[in-house]
């Protein structure tokens, strides 16, 4: 569990949000339309983080078939766990909702 919480802190490490706190969901959607270049490095970020999370780890937190996320989906897993409950979730990071959502998106087998 330290590892994964390692990991997860190193992900945000961009110039754009090394020296503020994690970006919510409100944050980010307002974000997305003033700067949506901005969130798509911000996305690249976590992307390439939960990737090296599951190429190097040894349990996966979600089992994608080719191993091979996009920005697409990696956004499609935000909204889907968003839309489970918009209170709640309005305020959680960015990274807890695409990690929920790439879990229920490609849950791995028990």
């Amino acid at each position: 569990m330290t590892r994964l919480a390692i990991i997860f802190s190193l992900l945000f490490v961009t110039p754009a949000w090394a020296t503020t706190r994690e970006l919510s969901y409100d944050a980010y959607k307002d974000l997305q339309k003033r700067d949506p270049d901005m969130v798509e490095h911000y996305l690249n970020g976590l992307m390439a983080g939960t990737t090296w999370h599951q190429l190097y780890s040894e349990k996966n937190i979600y089992c994608v078939p080719n191993d091979d996320i996009n920005i697409s989906i990696l956004k499609t897993a935000i909204e889907k766990t968003y839309s489970i409950n918009p209170e709640r979730f309005a305020k959680a990071p960015i990274s807890t909702l695409a990690i929920k959502g790439l879990m229920l998106i490609f849950p791995c087998k028990k």
